[in-house]
Order: C-alpha cells, then sequence, then structure tokens
C-alpha cells in the first residue's frame, strides 16, 4: 500500500475497518482525518474528526481477510475452552473423589494421621507392646534398630483385619518384620497427643475387662496407676485382692526357703542363732 496513491478527500480505510476522509502521504503513514457515525436525537449523522496518521489505509475495508483470520482465532479459543472444560471436570471428579477419601480414612483410627505422616508432622508414637507396659517414643527412638547389629530402620507397617476390618500399625523390632515383640503403634502429632492416647487406650481396655482374667486385670490396673487413669472399683477391688494373695504366696514361699536353708544349714552343722 506504500506505492498506491490516494486522492486528497477521498475515503479510505483502516485495517480494522474503519472509513476516513484521506488528507496526505508522509513517511509514517497517511494523515487521515477518521469519519466516526453520531447520534442527534432519532437523527444520524457522520462527523469527521481530527487528523491523525494510520500506517496503512485501504481503498475498501479489509472485512473478509480479517475475519477469516478471526475465524481461525475464534475456533482456537473455542478448541482451547473444550481442553479447559474437560480438565475442569476431571479436576472437580478429583477433588470430589479426593473429599470422598478423605471422609473415609477419617472414620478410620490408624488412617487419621496419615497425610501428617506423608507430610512429615508426626513427632511421637504411643506404642504398645505385645509384652510390656505402653510406652512413648520420639519419631527418632521409634524407627531406630533394637539390634546393634542391624543399622537399617525397624519396619512400621500398616495391617488389617480381614475378620473385624480392622486397619493398625504395627512397629517391628527389626527391619525386615523379623523377631518377636511387635508393637501396637499409634501415631500423633505431639507429646501430649500420644500421652492423652495412651490414657484412652488403658481406659478402654478397663471397660472392656470383666475380671474374668486376674493377669490382664493386674497388667491394666498397673498401667491406669502409672499413667494416672481412673479404675473401676470392680476392677480395684480384684487387682487389690489378687495382689493380697500374691504377697501371701511370695511371704509363703519365702518361709519355705527360708526353713529349707535353715535345715540344711543344721545338717551341715551350721549353728543358726535362734
Amino acid at each position: 500500500m506504500k506505492n498506491q496513491k490516494f486522492d486528497q478527500g477521498s475515503t479510505v480505510y483502516s485495517e480494522f475497518g474503519q472509513s476516513a476522509e484521506y488528507v496526505a502521504q508522509i513517511s509514517e503513514g497517511h494523515i487521515v482525518r477518521p469519519i466516526v457515525e453520531s447520534c442527534h436525537g432519532d437523527e444520524a449523522y457522520e462527523h469527521v474528526c481530527d487528523p491523525v496518521t494510520w500506517r496503512t489505509v485501504f481503498v475498501s475495508p479489509p472485512v473478509e481477510k480479517y475475519n477469516e483470520e478471526l475465524k481461525v482465532i475464534h475456533a482456537k479459543i473455542d478448541a482451547a475452552n473444550e481442553v479447559l472444560k474437560s480438565v475442569r471436570t476431571e479436576y472437580n471428579q478429583f477433588n470430589a473423589a479426593e473429599k470422598t477419601r478423605s471422609t473415609e480414612r477419617a472414620k478410620i483410627d490408624a488412617l487419621k494421621y496419615l497425610d501428617d505422616f506423608m507430610d512429615g508432622k508426626i513427632t511421637h508414637y504411643a506404642v504398645f507392646p505385645a509384652y510390656g507396659e505402653p510406652q512413648i517414643l520420639t519419631l527418632e527412638q521409634a524407627v531406630s534398630d533394637a539390634s546393634s547389629y542391624n543399622k537399617k530402620q525397624r519396619l512400621l507397617c500398616l495391617y488389617g483385619d480381614m475378620k473385624t476390618r480392622e486397619i493398625y500399625w504395627i512397629l517391628h523390632r527389626y527391619s525386615d518384620a523379623s523377631g518377636s515383640n511387635d508393637c501396637r503403634t499409634y501415631p500423633e502429632k505431639s507429646l501430649d497427643d500420644a500421652n492423652e492416647l495412651v490414657r484412652n487406650e488403658i481406659a478402654s481396655l478397663l471397660s472392656k475387662d470383666d475380671g474374668a482374667r486376674t493377669y490382664d486385670t493386674l497388667r491394666y490396673v498397673e498401667w491406669a496407676n502409672t499413667w494416672g487413669v481412673t479404675v473401676p472399683d470392680k476392677l480395684q477391688k480384684i487387682a487389690e485382692s489378687a495382689n493380697q494373695d500374691n504377697k501371701k504366696r511370695a511371704i509363703a514361699d519365702v518361709q519355705k526357703n527360708y526353713a529349707n536353708a535353715v535345715a540344711e544349714l543344721k545338717r551341715l552343722g551350721v549353728e543358726i542363732p535362734s
């Protein structure tokens, strides 16, 4: 368009299809006076504006060229919007499914801190050994190997009971799950939370204890006294009675052993002071 000559006062068009009155050509392009349509009441009329510079002008509006380009652009936009719509649908479905999974996980005690576990927020473990008293371990204490010969971390696993549908953590003695004394374990985010869990577990054991197994009752009552858990009167009386009986048996065993020792000393000719 740079070599094309335009008559002064002729109508020319911009690349966007706007009309103007041609004025003159300059090195930067063309001086034109844009024509705009105005309204006064119900009447419409054209108004010629002050001169401006357009880099390119056309003898006719280049509508067809730009319409085709716009069609291509809009087609790409429509295709992109369809992809975006599909991605948003997948994203919403994922969020809905994740929300459902989180709700289901929250129903299972062993999984309620799963996200915290993966985020490294677990600081302590409340541990109930198969044999022995409950204890609270820091994360470092819990995963360190009990063997001086094996420096690998102890194995911590989730287990499931097919019959009861229970899910629980087990802290193994060694890294390969070998050995005995596996510990039922409860991850917690603080020492206070771990203490509270131990007390709650002991209280739960006491509430389920009918006193039929004296050994278990004695263990639970001893734990309760150590951890500051209230013991039901029935179990307290059973424990006191059992402890008295155990004490009497222990005294009788000592007295019997003492009598046997005295008899043996006399046999050996050792005089026993009265």
